[in-house]
């Protein structure tokens, strides 16, 4: 295979995302938030104390406000008859995660009875975290806390690593004149 024709291949493999089975499957109701997120961590497994749960939610909401990227943290005690990647990406297009025409969002979901865990990326995001990057994070953050229960450290060291890549998508939000609608932020491209 030609390295154009790798790398587009590669390119494809991370839009779709990254799926890692941490431990065995299960399926039970659906438990599908079906909203759009008012927090950026929403925790319907109940694994993040109040205190990690806030401090994860602050940190996501300070790189929003830095770099209007979204990034959301889902938790749900499982995913029911759905495999964790077709319930992960319903729920970020349920959700709208990510500014129309940049497909910037990142979400971050856990399946506590599955034991799975994945990184859904807006098409945006493709140019900045590789498959490698996001497997990486996944393989070295958040399987280990599906043995050691530390999900708020993971969460948190996941979510790091995330928006230091993120962060070399760089988007202004221009200015609107009083009665235009809403417009998309502009991608600036990488620093």
């Amino acid at each position: 295979m030609t390295p154009v024709l790798e790398r587009r291949r590669r390119l494809g493999s991370a839009i779709a995302a990254v799926v890692l089975l941490v431990a065995g499957a299960g399926a039970a109701a659906d438990q599908t938030p079906g909203r759009v997120p008012h927090e950026w961590v929403t925790d319907s497994a109940h694994v993040l104390s109040a205190a990690d749960r806030q401090a994860l939610a602050s940190t996501l909401s300070r790189f929003h406000r830095q770099t209007q990227h979204p990034i959301a943290v889902l938790i749900v005690p499982t995913v029911g008859a759905e495999s964790i990647q077709e319930f992960s990406l319903r729920t970020a297009n349920d959700w709208g995660l990510g500014h129309p025409g940049l497909n910037d969002g990142i979400l971050v979901t856990l399946a506590m009875k599955e034991g799975r865990a994945r990184i859904d990326l807006g098409t945006g995001m493709v140019r900045y975290l590789s498959t490698a990057d996001l497997r990486a994070i996944v393989e070295a953050e958040l399987v280990p806390a599906f043995r050691t229960g530390d999900f708020g450290g993971a969460l948190r060291r996941a979510v790091r690593k995330l928006m230091a890549k993120a962060r070399a998508f760089v988007v202004t939000i221009p200015e609107r004149p009083a009665g235009d609608g809403a417009a998309a932020p502009a991608p600036k491209g990488p620093r």
